[in-house]
């Protein structure tokens, strides 16, 4: 629950909120309305953009518990008024609230706000609070060392491809977060212009630090309508190339680039919700380090050329046996793939041009925006959704024999390999075979 705006009428607005909360009458027309949109919501998941899927792909894959939306939608025929109304008053029984009251408002005024949300529910018996043994602790799944794992999830709207190449870590502490954070700033530019400028391999280039359940990593995410073994490659060759660029960086600009980015982190932020957004993620994570910035700066001053290449040496490199990867692969369905063909012959016949003239210039970068309605039996939507494995990626010494990994694996697919597949993660899900966890501590 989130409540911005005049100070003076804070609190009427929360009081009304809670009370229509703790008062809640469902009403059977409005839940259908609901419940239908929801519905559509799950069922056009697959129509997302691309790399936006890649994204929700890499945390379904690693996450200990998280439910894909497939799974989801399975279940929402079967929910009823009745199981709404019986699990509300079930939620609102034992919780417990984190809050976060930031602006002009004093210290005595947000503790009479808490009591105020607190008397409400317990006016009708609400809210016991949750023992601390009993929060839930959210936690990822540790990548074993020298993995290199791929899987594949098909779009069904777009005619682009979209990869996520996640490389984990460590567990997020005050020294971790900043030899992560620098590294990343270090790179974020020239991958940028290598893959997008230069290469052009999509619109979509992005690289940087990815946090989640208290563990963190360094990812790359390329939206492209080029193949997405070439973009794999390039990807792989660009990070092979970082080693020689950190190595032959001048000295007076490497400590420029520290001090540039030690003054970026201690960058006041401009608006009142980005500097609530982050002390608000410092309490849901329950890390509580709200000097965290000027921490992290201390840590960033004293890192040498040698702690980054011992860095990357050990968790970026594509010839560290240490390494852990793991790649989603987004690409587009039969569906979208008929769906497109028939939006273009469509369009070919109004304006009296044959389908199959060689003449005809098509755009694969917006193919999936010209969408048309087409009939489909659940028989064929189910054939047409079958998918198999495109590729493994075998973990290689040189770099340059990625490439002919790849033709080989593409070429041949023996149902006998040793070699981890890519799976299509919604129809032919094979869940990592990951025992182990990584903590997530409270700092």
């Amino acid at each position: 629950l989130t409540i911005h705006g005049f100070n003076h009428k804070i609190l009427t607005l929360l009081n009304k909120i809670v009370e229509r909360m703790v008062n809640i009458k469902v009403d059977k027309q409005r839940f259908e309305i609901l419940k239908e949109k929801v519905k559509r919501s799950l069922q056009n998941f697959r129509r997302d953009v691309p790399y936006q899927l890649a994204m929700f792909g890499i945390t379904y894959l690693t996450a200990e518990h998280l439910w894909n939306k497939e799974e989801l939608l399975s279940c929402i025929d079967g929910i009823t008024v009745h199981d709404l109304e019986v699990f509300i008053p079930r939620m609102l029984s034992r919780f417990y609230i984190d809050a976060l009251m930031y602006g002009n408002i004093t210290k005595e005024q947000a503790c009479e706000y808490m009591s105020s949300l607190q008397r409400q529910f317990q006016e009708h018996h609400y809210y016991q609070p949750l023992f601390p043994s009993l929060w839930l602790n959210q936690r990822e799944l540790k990548l074993p060392e020298g993995c290199n794992y791929g899987y594949l999830m098909l779009n069904d709207a777009h005619q682009l491809h979209a990869i996520e190449i996640y490389l984990q870590c460590f567990p997020q502490t005050i020294d971790n977060n900043a030899l992560l954070e620098f590294f990343c700033y270090l790179i974020e530019e020239p991958c940028f212009d290598q893959l997008r400028t230069k290469e052009q391999l999509g619109y979509v280039v992005s690289s940087g630090a990815r946090r989640s359940h208290g563990v963190q990593g360094f990812r790359v995410i390329v939206q492209s309508s080029v193949t997405l073994e070439h973009v794999n490659l390039r990807i792989e060759t660009f990070l092979d190339s970082v080693k020689n660029m950190l190595v032959s960086m001048p000295d007076d600009i490497y400590v420029k680039q520290r001090e540039s980015f030690t003054i970026k982190k201690v960058e006041i932020p401009k608006k009142m919700h980005n500097q609530g957004n982050k002390w608000w993620n410092e309490i849901t994570t329950h890390q509580y380090c709200f000097e965290r910035p000027r921490l992290e700066v201390d840590v960033i001053k004293s890192l040498e050329r040698e702690d980054i290449l011992k860095f990357y040496e050990h968790y970026i490199s594509p010839h560290s046996l240490y390494r852990r990867k793991l790649s989603l692969h987004v690409v587009p369905s039969p569906i979208a793939k008929q769906q497109s063909s028939t939006t273009i012959e469509k369009d070919d016949n109004m304006l009296g041009v044959d389908a199959g003239s060689d003449d005809e210039e098509i755009d694969d970068g917006v193919k999936g925006e010209r969408l048309v309605e087409v009939e489909f039996t659940p028989q064929s939507v189910q054939e047409l959704t079958k998918q198999k494995p495109i590729a493994d990626i075998p973990l290689v010494e040189e770099i340059v024999e990625i490439e002919k990994a790849l033709s080989k694996a593409l070429s041949v697919a023996e149902p006998d390999s040793k070699v981890i597949r890519i799976e299509n993660m919604v129809k032919e899900e094979k869940p990592l075979a990951l025992p182990q966890v990584c903590e997530t501590d409270t700092y």
